[in-house]
């Protein structure tokens, strides 16, 4: 993760600085903006912290993207069934932390936990894309909810 500092005149009538972070949103995946106004003795102005990745290093060619993959026709409907419920556990733990989703797990290290045999936090680490710090900030808590509501599924009475 990389950052970038943008700051932007409120008084200025030129608008070359904003045009260039603009330029810069487009060209790079950006994790978070955190703004700051700075107020000044003659004006003041807007200070922009983007942190972002290199396209090429987060893996996003400019000219050809990767095919959308739909899960639903590569898995079996079971594992789907868990991969859609990983999906949703991925989710809120997302918008509980303010990050985009893909940052805890990706669909297709979920698509990968949901061949797993037994959800356990050892079987985490073997899937590509999962290290030692994203299963312990994140597995752990999948698991759980992931757990609770399998639980739940299995005590509603049946209709």
């Amino acid at each position: 993760m990389q950052f970038r500092i943008f700051n932007i005149p409120i008084d200025s009538s030129d608008s070359l600085a904003m045009e260039e972070m603009n330029a810069f949103l487009r060209a790079h995946r950006i994790l978070e903006i955190d703004r700051q106004f700075v107020k000044m003795e003659h004006g003041g102005l807007w200070t922009f912290c983007i942190s972002y990745v290199e396209r090429a290093k987060a893996g996003i060619d400019n000219k050809a993207t990767k095919p959308k993959i739909d899960y639903r026709e590569i898995l079996p409907p079971q594992q789907f069934a868990v991969f859609a419920e990983l999906r949703k556990i991925r989710k809120n733990m997302a918008e509980a932390e303010g990050i985009p989703a893909f940052a805890i797990f990706t669909n297709e290290e979920l698509a990968a936990i949901a061949q797993l045999d037994e959800l356990k936090p050892d079987a985490l680490l073997s899937i590509n894309g999962i290290g030692q710090k994203k299963a312990e900030k994140y597995g752990a808590k999948l698991i759980e909810t992931f757990e609770k509501h399998n639980a739940h599924e299995t005590t509603r009475p049946s209709a």
